[in-house]
Formats: C-alpha cells, structure tokens, sequence
C-alpha cells in the first residue's frame, strides 16, 4: 500500500527593514497557496509506502543551490542533475517539472483582495 500527497511547501524569509538575516518560516497547504512578497512556494507530491510509517524517524535534507535559482530558464540538464541528486540522497523517485509561474494581477503579492 502507498499514501500519496499532493501538497505545497511555502518558505518565507523575512528580513528586518535594515537588510539583515531575518527568521525562516515554513507551512505547508492543500492547495495552491497565495504568497507574500518573500514567500516561495514548491509543489510536492509524495508517493509514501505505508512501511515508512512503522520506522521511528525519518531525516532528510534539500539543498538548493544558488547557481540553481538565478536563471529564468531551466535547462533540461539541470532538472535531471537536481533529480538524480535528490533520489541518490533520499532514496526516493523524483519527477521535477517546470511550471511557469503566474504574475500577480492588479499588483497584489497577495493574491487575495
């Protein structure tokens, strides 16, 4: 048997108004979340196999490289490079997609108004 999730993952980095490091925040929703300004949302779906369950602790990390974010434009080689690098980590499948990202309407970061 496997559980499977279909959720987003939202982190905020809020800075103090004078630019220095500020605190991570992190949430995670059923549906396609409306973001603030120094929000970024990932899409996650997660295929769990009912064994994970039975273990008492499960760690994982992700890194994000910086080299990773700056362009506009994903080559195919970096989503095969960033998804073998992620299953040889985790041990898990992964299928990364680039989904164009929607611009705000009437201004609002928010989505809502």
């Amino acid at each position: 048997m496997t559980v499977f999730l279909d959720r987003y993952l939202v982190i905020g980095y809020h800075t103090t108004g004078y630019g220095y490091s500020g605190r991570v925040s992190c949430r995670i929703t059923k549906g396609k979340p409306s973001l603030a300004m120094d929000e970024v949302a990932i899409h996650l779906n997660l295929e769990l196999p009912n064994s994970l369950f039975s273990k008492p602790l499960i760690e994982g990390k992700i890194v994000v490289d910086e080299k990773a974010v700056t362009p506009t434009q994903l080559s195919p080689e970096i989503l095969i490079t960033t998804a073998q690098e992620i299953e040889k980590q985790t041990g898990m499948k992964v299928e990364l997609k680039v989904i164009e990202a929607e611009k705000p309407e009437g201004g609002s970061s928010h989505g809502t108004s």
